[in-house]
């Protein structure tokens, strides 16, 4: 059996401890990657559903406000951030057919080991036309 020179034990630390470093800032980005993305999947969702709801009733805009914020709060990864939802409806009128935009913005911030990130702003829009006839 071939003794181990000191300087290939060395080289396999130093290897080991280089792949360990790559492999936990790929991991935690893998991880916040995920967690923007069920942020972002469930803001469009939440604010699909508040502007059907908004083009049957018009009327209930602080309805559709908390029906985003609990879209958000309740996905999978991302739960947490409902309340620093932005929500904006732009109903220039209530008429049968008018044009109506409802937006959620999210500030998110990613945090990965050793790498500072910027402040990221996550964003959702949704128009629709309002349905109800009077």
């Amino acid at each position: 059996m071939r003794k181990r020179r000191l300087d290939e034990k060395g080289s396999v630390t130093l290897e080991a401890t280089f792949f360990l470093v790559l492999f936990v800032l790929t991991f935690f980005a893998a991880v916040e990657l995920g967690r923007a993305l069920s942020i972002k999947h469930s803001m469009d969702v939440g604010v699909y559903r508040a502007a059907r709801y908004l083009s049957i009733d018009p009327s209930e805009q602080g309805t559709a406000e908390t029906m985003i914020r609990d879209e958000v709060d309740n996905n999978l990864l991302g739960g947490g951030y409902g309340d620093l939802a932005r929500v904006t409806v732009e109903m220039p009128s209530t008429s049968f057919g008018a044009t109506f935009t409802v937006r959620a913005e999210i500030d998110y911030q990613a945090t990965i080991p050793f790498l500072p990130l910027p402040l990221r702003t996550i964003v959702a829009v949704h128009s629709q036309n309002v349905e109800r006839f009077p």
